[in-house]
């Protein structure tokens, strides 16, 4: 790992010191992109967030509203798709973590309940 220059601003605003900076190769389809990643200790219901210089560099087309990824190839346009479900789950991540929102399924009716705690 490669020493940082300066702190990152999380999405709380709270300034964090990186650990470090390395590179690694990024596969999507049959493409593949070297892509500097920065290594930061916090909590985050992500592994790892891919920025605008990959998706540039990918020249991909994002669109959320159809969780479609799509890429050109040297054999066409390739896609990574969204999975709405890991979607879901990483959205009740989030709010558990940063609302302290606890989970909970009514067996009878298989319909989600969300608790807020004062």
């Amino acid at each position: 790992m490669e020493q940082s220059n300066g702190p990152m601003v999380g999405f709380n605003g709270t300034p964090t010191w990186p650990l470090g900076a390395l590179n690694l190769e990024v596969q999507a389809g049959t493409r593949k992109i070297k892509t500097e990643f920065t290594v930061i200790d916090t909590p985050s219901p992500y592994n790892a967030i891919l920025g605008r210089p990959w998706l540039h560099a990918m020249r991909a087309v994002p669109s959320t509203l159809h969780q479609l990824l799509p890429f050109p190839t040297e054999r066409g346009i390739e896609e990574v798709r969204g999975d709405q479900l890991q979607s879901k789950n990483c959205s009740m991540a989030v709010m558990q973590f940063t609302c302290n929102i606890q989970r909970a399924e009514i067996e009878d009716n298989d319909v989600e309940v969300l608790c807020i705690s004062a």
